[in-house]
């Protein structure tokens, strides 16, 4: 069953699709192949899973980027990536 997971997410890792859909995917294939769980067993285990701190989580940082363009940090932290060098190897930023 861990080679269906493998070979599937390998597989849409090749083709470009993007990584949350990949994991998601994978799993999914897993629970209804592996553990016969059925379709409508997943999708309310999925849904059950989004709690309010994740809904809220999405506007906030939303708002936080927002403050901080309007208030110039996200400027100022531009500027400070800049001045550090390309490679990962040297870290004296």
């Amino acid at each position: 069953m861990v080679w269906v997971a493998v070979f599937s997410s390998i597989l849409l890792l090749i083709l470009a699709v993007p990584v949350f859909l990949v994991f998601g995917i994978g799993s999914s294939l897993v629970a209804i192949v592996g553990l016969d769980l059925p379709w409508s067993t997943l999708i309310q285990v999925s849904f059950g899973a989004v709690t309010r701190q994740l809904l809220l989580a999405i506007p906030l940082f939303i708002f936080a980027g927002l403050a901080m363009l309007r208030g110039g940090s996200s400027i100022s932290w531009s500027r400070w990536s800049d001045t550090c060098p390309a490679d990962s190897a040297s870290r004296r930023c």
